[in-house]
């Protein structure tokens, strides 16, 4: 498997403005990481300032040959609004978009490697995440904030769903970022405010190594 290091980076920092000095300060702590994630709600409200951060992120990806993983974002539809994620690639296109309600999960390949999105709301469905694993992504990423759930209670069900569903799953409340093997197994716990790099390649490559399965992937 390519080397893939996974960076959490939150912008939901107290008091801190939503602006591209603040985009920009926070993408600047990802110097050595393959894939950017960036978990936070942004509200209508919010969009309707002026600031474009879908665009300052594709600048971004493409400046920096990152990827970039980014949302909730709000959208209306009709009367309703729904949340997306955004997949953005290291050339600063849209690599895929996580639209409820027209679609539960969204999937994109990395260095060969099939992965998948949902938001960290899904992850209350045992049906859904069911969808999104049977969708073949290897790692899917479970990105929100401020899940209608405690932290020690999210942190609990991003394990059993990893384990029900036989897949890697990376998951994010917008304060911290867990990762869980397939097997149920915790590789990875860090503090999305000190935005450490969270070294799951390796990992990730070794426990898909006991899976026979999951050679031919790598």
């Amino acid at each position: 498997m390519s080397r893939m290091k996974e960076l959490l980076v939150s912008l939901a920092r107290p008091g801190e403005p939503w602006n591209a000095k603040s985009l920009e300060a926070a993408l600047d702590t990802t110097p050595a990481a393959g894939i950017v994630v960036l978990p936070f709600v942004v509200s209508l409200e919010t969009q309707a300032k002026g600031f474009d951060l879908i665009e300052a992120s594709k600048r971004w990806a493409k400046d920096e040959v990152k990827w970039a993983i980014l949302g909730p974002i709000a959208q209306t539809n009709g009367p309703k609004v729904f949340n997306r994620i955004y997949v953005i690639n290291d050339g600063g296109g849209l690599e895929a978009l996580c639209e409820r309600p027209n679609k539960i999960a969204s999937f994109f390949s990395y260095k060969g490697l099939l992965m998948g999105c949902i938001t960290c709301e899904e992850l209350l469905s045992p049906e859904n995440v069911s969808i999104a694993a049977r969708g073949g992504a290897r790692i899917l990423f479970a990105i929100g904030k401020r899940p209608s759930i405690n932290p020690e209670a999210f942190e609990a069900l991003v394990r059993v769903r990893a384990l029900e569903n036989g897949t890697f799953l990376l998951a994010s409340d917008g304060n911290s970022f867990w990762a869980f093997s397939h097997s149920g197994e915790a590789i990875c716990k860090t503090d999305a405010r000190t935005a450490r790099l969270a070294r799951v390649d390796r990992l990730i490559a070794r426990q898909m190594r006991k899976t026979p399965e999951a050679i031919g992937r790598l």
